[in-house]
Parts: structure tokens; sequence; C-alpha cells
């Protein structure tokens, strides 16, 4: 009895460091690694399953929001995976909270594109003195790199779990993850935080294998229990041969076989209730890790839906600076209606005031025109007129010039009648009568020449008198029509700003 006691002991310890071990694994899939959440930047797609791409323009770098890797925080490292080999990737971990290109980041993992693997750390004076160390070795597609501090607080570099290099000093904490990509089409998978917690998982891992170790050697221990038990059975029987007379200490060996056979029931219910636990612990870490990948699926769309909340915040405190704004300006507005409302009715009146003005002086230029078209027909007549008196004028001139022409012949003809006076006085008297008569016919056509050049003066003052007449009603008509211009001008002015009124109104 006190064997099978010790053996369920042993067996109940067994499954105690089964479930711890479980238990163990368990936390550590549940607060294992957790995908980098990267700030926006230009040149880089970042999507909500962690992969980073390099764009086509942009910087393509970018830090992570959280300074994840420091003292408090239980994360010690990054891990990634470069989707390709023949391209470009630097990854790494620096104090800085941005990132302008791979010489900003202070420890770097640098995936070249040639497939080697180097890496770098911060010196004295930044990237002056700093240089890449390596080659360390190849890396692959899809091979698991990893940055993360030891237990001495240096930084470690491994590629598939194989050690490449450790820095050389440790780095100041906290540390923000950094990513830098130059070629387009680059991509970076899997950036992942790597938890202090995580380490613990091959602990427990080793735990777990020892706890299947003691439970077949429990399974063991169970046989040769049963085999105890048989040799017991005979054992009772010699007892009962020897002892037949011991009929109380018989009672007691029954009372112990009753007692042997509960605890050998209690251990078949026990081992029953360790593979149910077993197969519990084992679906429980299943649903655990399940409910681990919805966790960070949930964290992303909590991310995102924390941005797009603090966005619409952002947008909503715009909105409503604008709508104050607009009611500011609406007053304004309002109050601009009222009194372009009170400068209409008053624009109204004086489109009113200048439309009968408009059409008063509309009629006065038609009557101007009347006035001018009659006096234009005056002109013509009075130039008709004058052409006809000079007409006249070169008329008379000429028959004066025929007359001169005349009484020059004429005082020749009385110089040879003079000379032929001598002989004939009949011819003297005839001459002297001819003489007297050419001497009224020139007396009558200088008073008839003094009297051309008289109506020829009043002529030529009625035709300035007229030509002035004509050029003052010319320019009355001209001062007429340009008020005419512009009083038409004031009201199109007045129409115009009328309709943007109504507009205004309108739109208001």
């Amino acid at each position: 009895s006190s064997t099978i006691g010790a053996m369920a002991g042993q067996i109940s310890l067994v499954a105690s460091l089964s479930d711890m071990a479980e238990a163990l694994v368990a936390n550590s899939h549940a607060i294992g690694e957790s995908s980098v959440i990267f700030g926006q930047c230009s040149g880089l797609g970042i999507s909500a399953d962690g992969i980073l791409r390099k764009l086509e323009t942009g910087t393509g770098c970018a830090t992570s929001r959280l300074a994840g890797i420091g003292e408090k925080t239980g994360i010690n490292g990054i891990s990634f995976a470069p989707a390709q080999n023949d391209k470009t990737v630097v990854v790494g971990i620096g104090g800085g909270s941005s990132c302008t290109n791979y010489r900003s980041i202070d420890y770097a993992a640098y995936c070249h594109a040639d497939g080697t693997f180097w890496c770098s750390e911060s010196e004295p004076g930044g990237w002056t003195g700093k240089t890449w160390q390596g080659p360390f070795g190849l890396y692959l597609s899809g091979s698991q790199c990893e940055i993360k501090l030891n237990s001495e607080g240096r930084v470690e570099f491994a590629v598939d779990g194989e050690l490449r290099y450790v820095s050389s000093k440790c780095p100041s904490l906290p540390m923000h993850a950094q990513v830098s990509l130059y070629e387009p089409g680059t991509i970076v998978k899997d950036v992942q935080w790597i938890h202090i917690f995580a380490e613990h998982e091959h602990v427990a891992t080793r735990i777990s294998g020892e706890s299947h170790k003691s439970q077949a050697a429990g399974a063991a221990a169970h046989a040769s229990a049963a085999a105890m038990s048989a040799d017991s059975q005979q054992e009772q029987s010699i007892m009962k041969l020897a002892e037949a007379a011991q009929s109380s200490a018989l009672e007691e060996l029954r009372q112990a076989i009753r007692d042997k056979e509960s605890a050998q029931n209690e251990l078949e219910r026990l081992d029953a209730a360790l593979l149910a636990t077993q197969q519990a612990v084992a679906d429980a870490v299943m649903a655990g890790e399940k409910v681990m990948a919805d966790l960070r699926k949930e964290q992303v769309v909590a991310a995102v839906a924390k941005r797009e909340k603090e966005v619409l915040e952002k947008e909503l405190e715009r909105e409503k600076a604008a709508a104050a704004l607009a009611e500011t300006r609406l007053a304004q507005i309002h109050g601009y209606l009222a009194q372009e409302k009170r400068v209409a009715g008053e624009l109204k009146q004086q489109s009113e005031e200048l439309r009968l003005e408009i059409a008063r002086v509309s009629k006065a230029a038609v009557a101007s025109r009347n006035d001018a078209d009659k006096v234009r027909a005056e002109l013509a007549n009075e130039q008709i007129h004058v052409e006809k008196l000079k007409g006249q004028l070169d008329t008379e001139s000429a028959n004066a010039a025929a007359k001169r022409i005349e009484v020059q012949e004429l005082s020749q003809e009385l110089e040879t009648a003079n000379k032929a006076l001598v002989d004939t006085r009949a011819e003297k008297e005839r001459l002297a009568e001819e003489l007297e008569k050419c001497t009224q016919d020139t007396a009558t056509l200088k008073c008839n020449a003094d009297e051309i050049w008289t109506n020829l003066g009043k002529v030529k003052a009625e035709v300035v008198k007229a030509i002035s007449e004509r050029r003052k009603a010319v320019s009355d008509l001209r001062r007429e029509l340009a008020a005419h211009e512009a009083a038409r001008m004031e009201a199109k002015l007045a129409e115009d700003e009328l309709e943007k009124l109504k507009e205004i109104d309108g739109l208001l």
C-alpha cells in the first residue's frame, strides 16, 4: 500500500510537471513574437500582414512607431526574412526616432545583392568611422535573420539560428526597429519583435520532454506495481495458510487488499485523468495559437482603426473649425446681403431714373439728329448756292476781262481816232460819242462788279455763319451723344450690378 501511494505521488508529480511544461509552452506562444508596426514613409509600401515593399519613388526608409527594445518592454530584438537574395536589404535597430537612410541605423544587418551577409555597429562620430563588418557567410531567400540583445547586453546577428556576429559594445536603450530599402521591388517579410519570454520556449520544451520521460517511468512503475501486487497475493495465500488463527490480522490484510484495489482504481482514474488533461492541454495549445493569431489580426485591425479614428478626429476638428468659420462667414454674408439689398434698391431706383433719363436723352438725341439732318440739308443747299455764286462770279470776271480787253482796244482806237481827228471832224464826233458810250458801259460794268463783290462778301459771311452754326450744332450733338453714351454705360453697369446681386441672392 505504501509503495502504491509512493507511485501515485510520483505519477501526480509527473502530471504536475507536464501541466507546468505545457502551460509554459502555451505562455511562450501567447507572448512570443508580434509584428512590428512602422510609421508611414514615402517610397515604402507597408501591408497589414507586415510585408514591406520598395516603391518606384521615395526614400524607402521607415522607423517603428514603438521604441520596443528596452528593459521594461520584454522585447530584446527583431527578426525578418528577405524575400529575395539578389537585392540589397538593410534592417536594424537604432535609438533614433527617424530613419533618413541606411547610415542612420546604429546596428544594421546588410543582406547584400550578391547573397552575402554583412553587419555594422555604431561608432563614435557616426558613419565617419563606421564600416561594414563581414561578410559572415551567405543568406537565402526567406532566411530567418535575427538582431537581438544577448545576456551581456551586446547585439547578436544570426541567420537561420546560426550566430554570425556579436557587437563589440552594448547599445543604449530603448531602441526602434528601422529599415532601408533602395531598389524598387525589394520585399522584406515577417518583421517581428523578439520577446524575452520566447527564449524560455526551449526550456519549456525540454521540461515537457523530461515530463514525458517521467510519464514513461511512471508507466514502468505502474507495471512494477502490478507485478508486486501478484507477489503480494501469493504472500497473502501463504499468510492465510500460516496464520489462519489470526483472524484479526487476516481482516487487516483484507482491508489492505481493499485499500490496494482502491489505490489501483484511483491510479487508473488518475491515468485516465492524465490522458484527458494532456488532450485538453494539446487542445488548449492549439486554441491558444489560434487565439494568438486572431489577437494579432485584431491588434493590426485595432491599430488601423486607431489610425482611422485619429484621422477622423482630425477631420472632425477641421470640419468643426470650417463650420464655425462658415457660420461666421454666413453671418457676414447675411450682413453683406442686407446691405447689398439696400444698395440694390437704391441702384434699382437709380436705374429707373437712368432709364427715364436715357429715354429723354434718346428723344433729345433723335431730335438732335433730325436738327443735324436739317442743318446738313441747309448746309448742302448753301454749298450749292455758293457754287452757283462762284459760277456767276467767274462769269462776271470773264465778262470784266473781256470788257477790259475791249477798253484797251477802244483806247487804241481812240488813239487812232485822235490821230485821225485832224483829218475828219465827223469821225471825231462819232468817235467821241462812241467813247462816251464806252465810258458809260465801263461805269455800268464797274458798278455791276462792285455789286457782285458785295454780294459775294455777303454770301461768304453767310457761309461762314452757316459753317459756324453747323460746327456748333455738331459739337452740341457730340456732347449729347457722349452724354447719351455715358448714360448708357452707367445703365449697363447698373444692370450688371443688379444681375450680380440677383446671382448672390440666388446662391444664398
